[in-house]
């Protein structure tokens, strides 16, 4: 459903609430929006109806914003952006006044941080796997866990002795 519709479907269901006593269209309408939030967020109705709630609120909210506060919130981003501007500017010249450092160094660290990412990155692949043997139900997926995990143990190790080798060296 476009933004659009959805708004204007809030829109007649706002004025359709506004009655004291709800004709029986208005109580099909009012479970048409209902039933179109638990399909559209795919949550459960008592979600749906404070989602729905919570969009006539948000509607209220813009209808009572007044065309000053319109025109003071354009003026505020228009500072800002310009402001955002400004700071990018100034950075990128600092960048260009840093003195160059020792590529060495640089080299070093570069390779370090290359060694941990990719330590980190496998680390976090075996606990997938691992998470993924012990949650398994099927003895298929178990089976394809663990091949996974053997298949990643000597790439863990090496990345394993890289790491701790760069955790004692110092720059």
């Amino acid at each position: 459903m476009k933004k659009s519709a959805l708004t204007a479907f809030i829109k007649e269901e706002i004025l359709g609430t506004l009655n004291e006593s709800p004709s029986t269209e208005e109580i099909r309408m009012a479970k048409q929006a209902i039933a179109r939030f638990m399909k559209y967020r795919n949550v459960g109705q008592d979600e749906a109806i404070r989602d729905l709630e919570n969009a006539l609120d948000a509607l209220k909210q813009l209808e009572e914003a007044s065309d000053e506060e319109i025109q003071n919130q354009k003026e505020f981003n228009d500072e800002l952006e310009k402001t955002n501007a400004l700071m990018s500017k100034m950075a990128m010249e600092e960048e260009e006044d840093a003195p160059a450092g020792d590529t060495e160094v640089e080299k070093k660290v570069s390779k370090q941080d290359k060694i941990i990412k990719d330590f980190q990155r496998i680390e976090k692949q075996m606990k997938t796997h691992l998470e993924l043997f012990k949650t398994s139900e099927s003895p298929e997926n178990k089976e394809t866990a663990k091949n996974m995990l053997k298949k990643l143990t000597p790439e863990y190790q090496a990345a394993k002795k890289a790491y701790d080798e760069v955790r004692n060296v110092k720059v």
